[in-house]
């Protein structure tokens, strides 16, 4: 009797930790502002954004770079939606991850399976005379924020290279930097950096900038990338 009571329990457990976790309430239906859209909004407890395309939305729940994103409708980052979830009480940004998840596959019907695809990539590396970034550490002084020009220059900020290459990985700035292609950090430089930096023009920045300032270098390779491929999704109905 005993056993068996040990068993069900533990039966009982497995259970509800597979069980998904859930937004206690989720609001999403069409956003009438126009302009910028996006992006998501997390903080404790809640996920929000008046004006997103579902497309973020996917970006975020799965915590993707936009080029992992694959099988798209052309709806998906055309229409603005106006989403607010709450959680039932605070959790951190990976229970939000998985909430979202949830809440996309009820309210969308997202259906999604992953891939591993070999595709073109520029690889980040450290240059052949070392990187000339200077690390930043806990306690020394933030740097002052100091504006660009014309989106040829960064704000001197301090950032992990990871982030660095986020950036990079924005369509924006990825197409107008002629990159065209994702960008993959193989540096295995650790810690945060200052990032300051300037260019004459947008053909400058592989050479200009990435080599000669940065002391890194943007290398031509073909890698295996992990994509997350849409199977189904539908408009949703509101709330």
């Amino acid at each position: 009797m005993r056993l068996a009571l040990w068993a069900a329990t533990i039966g009982l457990a497995s259970a509800l930790a597979q069980t998904p976790p859930e937004f206690d309430a989720a609001s999403i239906k069409p956003s009438a502002i126009e302009g910028r859209n996006g992006p998501v909004q997390f903080e404790p407890g809640r996920v929000y954004s008046p004006n997103v395309h579902a497309f973020r939305m996917i970006l975020a729940a799965y915590h993707l770079e936009e080029y992992q994103l694959e099988g798209k409708p052309d709806w998906l980052d055309s229409e603005n939606f106006a989403l607010d979830a709450k959680a039932a009480a605070p959790v951190d940004e990976n229970q939000l991850w998985l909430m979202l998840q949830t809440l996309l596959r009820q309210r969308f019907k997202l259906v999604v399976h992953h891939e591993t695809k070999e595709i073109s990539v520029y690889a980040l590396i450290v240059g052949k005379n070392g990187t000339k970034l200077r690390q930043w550490k806990q306690g020394d002084p933030v740097p002052p924020r100091v504006g660009g020009a014309d989106g040829f220059a960064s704000a001197l900020t301090h950032q992990t290279i990871e982030h660095f290459v986020s950036t990079l990985n924005l369509p924006g700035l990825n197409a107008m930097y002629g990159l065209n292609r994702p960008v993959l950090d193989k540096t295995g430089l650790p810690g945060v950096y200052l990032f300051n930096y300037s260019a004459a023009s947008p053909d400058d920045f592989r050479t200009g900038v990435i080599e000669d300032q940065l002391g890194l270098k943007l290398e031509s390779q073909k890698a295996p990338v992990d994509v997350l491929v849409i199977d189904h999704i539908e408009k949703p109905s509101e709330n």
